[in-house]
């Protein structure tokens, strides 16, 4: 006949049979994956950003510039107005002139693209990682607004999805559950 054992003493009873090493295997088995997942989602999110931000039509390169990344939620500020020039100034816009004489804004992604990729070290398991543009215009860019991207940049890129996980799978491949 079996013996049964109250819930409370069942980890007792492993640990006695099994020993602790077998609770600290387990505990170590629980960090790596964390460690792991954390590293391909944040890798897949770079990947995927990364892949945005190059697909995004250009006129003065503000909406580029605007590709934001939020981690469990999304500024609704747009970089060129929250302040990214006063930071970077040399590289975040440049002004040409026109024919008619006047100044016109040229933004570049580069800084703030270094910005965004940045807020990813505070991404956790179990956070929601959101990749968005702000900018007005934002939407009907996206459904064909522009002769440069005139199938959307993030529907398009979104297709692309699972190429990035895959390939953030086999960059971490030095780690193994065994």
């Amino acid at each position: 006949m079996p013996r049964y054992y109250p819930a409370s003493t069942t980890g007792e009873l492993t640990n006695h049979i099994l020993g602790n090493n077998f609770a600290a295997s387990l505990e170590d088995f629980k960090l790596k994956t964390r460690v792991a997942i954390q590293a391909v989602v944040k890798k897949s999110a770079m990947l995927l950003y990364d892949e945005i931000v190059s697909i995004s039509p250009v006129d003065t390169g503000r909406f580029r510039a605007n590709n934001q990344i939020g981690i469990d939620s999304m500024d609704m500020s747009n970089l060129s107005e929250s302040g990214l020039s006063s930071i970077f100034p040399e590289k975040t816009s440049r002004q040409f002139p026109t024919p008619r004489g006047m100044k016109r804004t040229h933004y570049t992604p580069i800084a703030s693209m270094a910005l965004e990729k940045a807020k990813l070290a505070g991404y956790k398991v179990g956070s929601t990682i959101y990749i968005y543009n702000n900018l007005k215009y934002a939407v009907p860019l996206e459904y064909g607004h522009s002769k440069q991207a005139p199938r959307g940049v993030y529907r398009i890129s979104a297709l692309k999805f699972k190429t990035y996980l895959n390939a953030a799978c086999l960059a971490s491949q030095k780690w193994s559950p065994a």
